[in-house]
């Protein structure tokens, strides 16, 4: 009776010093976050938050283009493993569709952070946090597309007197796509830098470069009736024009990713391409860049932009620690862990807050204010990536056989038309109509405030 006694007063104590320990350590909240750069702000903000809360975040990484397959299918089958998931805004969609994410408008009132949302840039908050009315998201990278050229390449008189030699008009920024063309080929076939041009072309997100060209020859993704509209005339000529752009650029560039495009342009070896902000950022602030001081932003050429991609975070419906993961993507997202991710060299975060970043002498210091205004011309001129529901399938299909036709496998009309068909199955299948339905075509026509 009496070892009994004490066994349960043994086991009674170690209970209460494993209860005080636990309780000592806090929840775990795990985050689904994407690898490389974009890992630097969330491992940041989790050793703010981890200070100021007493839980523990785990990160879990994965590379990009797996973020998607991996949230969707943990989500289905209900494994619970993330607190909170990184994700494309044009998939927004889908995850609320499929009741898999939590609306945070409940949170967002509790802690009386109305103010911070107000302070993204409109169209993105729209875009990458909203759907049906609702609050679903936190910005976490501003993306849109920009154009980025050597200023010390363009003014050289030598070189300006060169390429009017040949091509008959003065040297500049690209101002449609032909002149792009030009100057690709020109810097390509002289010895001011190795090559003429970078471009993302490997199989995944390539059909973000093409889609510039393809605004920019007024191209939409569907036309007045709903039917897909991408093998238009404007989408023939887009992709005639990125084949082209192809021969002037780097071997193997259609194994390119962000990486190697963007070292083509920190190297030096290219005069002008179309990237993300970081070509400024990392052109600019990072002591490995050659072209320090050199370079030039405004909007692509024809003067219109895809806003490209950009990342977000959501809560899942299920998740074990939602609200403190809402507290966790508050101190990432916003306030000072914010500025320091849009000023830091390779962190892949892009401004997105009106105030706190556009507006902050902080920011303006570190970044310029050629970038910033060029930046929010692109963003206020950008139109939508393909937002709806199931987008993730429809690019897919668009970057498959955009690639076989950059690859020489199949001619231009003929991938476009084979895309346009199997857009029609994917309407048919997830919406019953061989048309896109009236409710969805203004996710893809939003114009910024």
């Amino acid at each position: 009776m009496r070892r009994l006694l004490v066994c349960l007063l043994v086991f009674g104590v170690l209970t209460l010093v494993l209860t005080s320990v636990a309780c000592a350590q806090g929840k775990t909240i795990t985050i689904l976050a994407g690898g490389g750069p974009h890992l630097l702000s969330p491992r940041r903000a989790a050793e703010i938050y981890e200070k100021e809360s007493g839980n523990k975040v785990v990160i879990v990484e994965s590379p990009h283009k797996d973020l998607y397959a991996k949230a969707l299918t943990d989500l289905i089958v209900g494994a619970r493993s993330y607190d909170a998931f990184q994700f494309l805004y044009t998939q927004l969609s889908t995850f609320v569709a499929g009741g898999f994410i939590q609306p945070i408008d409940d949170y967002i009132k509790k802690y009386n952070i109305e103010p911070l949302f107000e302070d993204i840039i409109p169209s993105m908050r729209e875009m990458y946090t909203r759907w049906g009315g609702k609050t679903y998201a936190f910005v976490y990278d501003g993306d849109t597309h920009s154009y980025y050229y050597r200023k010390d390449l363009f003014e050289d008189p030598q070189i300006q007197a060169d390429f009017k030699a040949r091509f008959g008009y003065d040297l500049r920024p690209a101002e449609t796509w032909e002149e792009y063309l030009d100057i690709s080929k020109f810097f390509y076939e002289t010895d001011y830098v190795p090559y003429g041009d970078s471009e993302l072309a490997q199989r995944g997100r390539m059909y973000l470069w093409w889609a510039n060209r393809f605004f920019g020859y007024g191209g939409e993704w569907f036309d007045g009736e709903g039917k897909p509209a991408i093998n238009s005339e404007a989408g023939v000529k887009a992709l005639e024009n990125f084949k082209e752009s192809i021969k002037y650029c780097p071997p193997g560039v259609l194994n390119f990713e962000f990486s190697e495009q963007q070292e083509a342009w920190l190297s030096g070896s290219i005069p002008h391409f179309v990237q993300w902000g970081d070509a400024w950022l990392d052109g600019q602030l990072s002591p490995a860049s050659k072209v320090k001081g050199k370079i030039g932003i405004k909007l692509p050429p024809n003067d219109v932009v895809c806003l490209a991609t950009g990342w977000a975070y959501a809560i899942p419906t299920d998740a074990k620690n939602p609200e403190e993961a809402f507290q966790y993507l508050k101190v990432m997202t916003f306030g000072e862990n914010s500025i320091w991710a849009v000023t830091q060299p390779g962190s892949g975060v892009q401004p997105y807050l009106a105030e706190t970043h556009f507006g902050n002498p902080e920011v303006i210091s570190a970044l310029g204010e050629e970038f910033l205004k060029g930046y929010m011309e692109c963003i206020a001129k950008g139109k939508p990536d393909l937002r709806l529901p199931y987008a993730a399938e429809f690019v897919d299909i668009l970057d498959l056989y955009l690639s076989k036709a950059l690859a020489g496998e199949i001619g231009s009309k003929e991938a476009l038309d084979a895309v346009a068909e199997k857009w029609v199955e994917l309407l048919e299948r997830y919406f019953g109509s061989s048309t896109l339905p009236e409710k969805f075509r203004p996710m893809l026509r939003y114009e910024a405030e």
